[in-house]
């Protein structure tokens, strides 16, 4: 069966929250990093569909991946994190909670959606993609490079290391 991304809405709140949820387990569990199961929260989650889209990958009816985007920056970044933005005032793509079901790991599908993000950023003439990533976390920072995301600057999160991530999409 082929995958299928599509924008989702408020009634697939549920599914998506449960695949947060299970990724948020999954990153702790294997590298003790609880950044997402404190940050994720329901309410949180919820503020995705009312502050952006939020975008999921399906294999049949089964939600196996999900994305949001919007225009503004996440809240924690301060000014100074913007700074590192090549253009920080420039129209920009914002992607959080990027996450495929742990049962799925390795098959391509956080690929399959950034590719789909890169598409409709130019479709919509959106000049840059920017997130951030927690620097201990190597596996991930090697993953968004290898797909040419470049990291331009670090943010300081209540002790930790997040690196700034920015692809110039036209």
């Amino acid at each position: 069966m082929e995958d299928t991304i599509k924008l989702v809405g408020i009634k697939d709140l549920q599914a998506v929250y449960k695949l947060v949820r299970a990724s948020a387990e999954w990153i702790k569990k294997e590298y003790g990093y609880t950044h997402w199961e404190e940050y994720y929260t329901y309410e949180k989650v919820e503020q995705n569909f009312k502050k952006g889209d939020v975008y999921g990958l399906y294999i049949g009816n089964r939600l196996l991946a999900t994305f949001s985007v919007g225009y503004k920056y996440p809240v924690y970044y301060a000014e100074e994190d913007l700074a590192h933005f090549e253009d920080p005032k420039a129209q920009a793509y914002y992607l959080t909670t990027l996450c495929v079901s742990p049962q799925h790991h390795g098959k391509g599908y956080a690929k399959s959606l950034i590719k789909h993000l890169e598409k409709l950023a130019l479709e919509k003439g959106v000049k840059y993609i920017r997130f951030d990533a927690k620097g201990e976390y190597t596996e991930l920072i090697e993953f968004y490079k290898r797909l040419d995301y470049k990291i331009v600057g670090e943010l300081l999160d209540e002790g930790e290391i997040y690196y700034l991530f920015e692809k110039k999409m036209i």
